[in-house]
């Protein structure tokens, strides 16, 4: 199973072009809405909200080493 990249594209995004693994969905408990949980190449992790069209994300396979 080969592993899921992303990124925010928008100028003011959290890193924005900076490829980080997808680790997983979860729900944010207040306001309810799904979030993904990235994780950078350097350790740091957020949670970015599914549905944010302004962070207009890109998604990718990671390439196999």
């Amino acid at each position: 199973m080969s592993e899921t990249l992303i990124r925010g594209t928008h100028p003011y995004h959290f890193r924005s072009g900076e490829w980080a693994r997808l680790l997983t969905v979860v729900e944010a408990p207040d306001p309810a809405r799904d979030c993904y949980v990235v994780q950078f190449g350097d350790g740091v992790t957020d949670f970015w909200v599914v549905e944010d069209d302004a962070a207009r994300y890109e998604l990718r396979k990671a390439p196999r080493a």
